[in-house]
């Protein structure tokens, strides 16, 4: 019975409580997300009583190990792909410069690039050319610097695709 007379005494204190800060709040959202917060309290304070000893929580009940290393493994992904993207667009803009400063017009270049034990390695290259005729000096340019890369040549003129593999 003690526990009723007080969640009852605790209600009208807190009923108090929460008029005067009605009063005293200014309008607007800021008003209603107080009431939400008052309501809460009162919610939490009616319901102490009834709880035996008081309102407690234990975290050694709940366990973030799973949560924390999935998150570490997402964030490692994220990290990656920024990484791949700034590297992508680097060596876009490079070679596009270098192509392009060496009379061989290209409209774009799509590089494909992987991360391995900590180094980055360009795998593959889609060169888009206005002229097909210039596939040649093309492909010495963007092995002058990446011998290894696999390049493919789309003409946009003649909409052809061409590859030429890696050399080893």
């Amino acid at each position: 019975m003690d526990a009723v007379k007080t969640a009852i005494f605790t209600a009208c204190i807190m009923g108090v409580i929460s008029m005067l800060a009605d009063i005293a709040a200014p309008e607007g959202s800021s008003k209603n997300q107080l009431n939400i917060i008052l309501g809460i309290i009162t919610l939490l304070a009616v319901m102490t009583p009834f709880t035996d000893g008081g309102f407690r929580l234990s975290l050694d009940e709940f366990s973030f190990d799973e949560q924390s290393a999935y998150y570490d493994r997402k964030l490692e992904y994220s990290t990656d792909n920024a990484i791949l993207d700034s590297a992508c667009d680097r060596y876009e803009e490079y070679f596009m410069e270098k192509l392009n400063s060496n009379d061989i017009k290209v409209s774009r270049i799509d590089f494909q690039m992987s991360i391995n034990e900590d180094e980055i390695s360009a795998d593959k290259a889609v060169i888009y050319l206005s002229d097909y005729s210039q596939q040649d000096a093309a492909d010495s340019l963007i092995k002058e610097d990446l011998p290894q890369i696999e390049t493919e040549y789309i003409s946009e003129e003649q909409n052809e695709i061409r590859d030429r593999p890696a050399q080893n």
